[in-house]
C-alpha cells in the first residue's frame, strides 16, 4: 500500500457552488440532493478508480453537519471508492486519532487552504495538495495547487 489519500468532498470532488445554487432554487432540498451525482466533477470517479488500482487507500473526510454530508456523499455515487469515511462537525485537524490509524503517508486533497494549513500544523509529516476552488489557497507556497483532479492524479502518480 502506498499510503492514504484523504479527499475533501465539497468543491474538491463535487461542484458545491452549483449545487448550492440549485438547492436555493429547488422547491424541496430532497429534489437537489437526489441529483447530487450531477454535481460531481466529471473526472472524480475515474481519478479515484485509478488511484485505488495503483495501490492507494482512499479516504473521505468532509466537514459539516454529518447527516447532511452523508446524504450528499451517498447520493454522489462516490462512496464505494473509499476505504475510510469520516463526516465531522468539528475541525478536521482535531480528528487526529482517526487520521493516525490510516496507512501512511497521509496525503490531504482539499480546496480549502486554511484547512490544509491547520492539518499541516497538526500532522507535520502529511503531504498536501490543494485544488483550486472558491476558497483561498494554502499559505505555504510549496503546496501544489491544481486546477482539477487530473492534476492531483498527476502529482500522486509521481509519489
Amino acid at each position: 500500500m502506498k499510503g492514504t489519500v484523504i479527499f475533501d468532498f465539497d468543491d474538491t470532488l463535487a461542484d458545491t457552488v452549483s449545487f448550492k445554487a440549485a438547492l436555493s432554487a429547488a422547491p424541496h432540498p430532497d429534489v437537489v440532493v437526489g441529483r447530487m451525482a450531477d454535481f460531481v466533477f466529471p473526472s472524480a470517479g475515474n481519478v479515484l478508480k485509478r488511484l485505488k488500482s495503483s495501490g492507494w487507500a482512499l479516504a473521505l473526510m468532509t466537514f459539516g453537519d454529518p447527516a447532511w454530508q452523508e446524504r450528499k456523499v451517498v447520493r454522489s455515487g462516490l462512496l464505494p471508492y473509499f476505504d475510510h469515511v469520516l463526516y465531522t462537525s468539528v475541525p478536521k485537524e482535531t480528528r487526529l486519532a482517526e487520521l493516525r490509524a490510516w496507512p501512511r503517508p497521509l496525503v490531504f486533497v482539499d480546496d480549502h487552504g486554511a484547512e490544509l494549513d491547520a492539518l499541516k500544523r497538526a500532522l507535520p509529516d502529511a503531504r498536501l495538495i490543494a485544488v483550486r476552488g472558491p476558497k483561498p489557497a494554502p499559505l505555504d507556497p510549496k503546496v501544489p495547487v491544481c486546477d482539477g483532479l487530473e492534476g492531483v492524479y498527476g502529482i500522486l502518480s509521481g509519489l
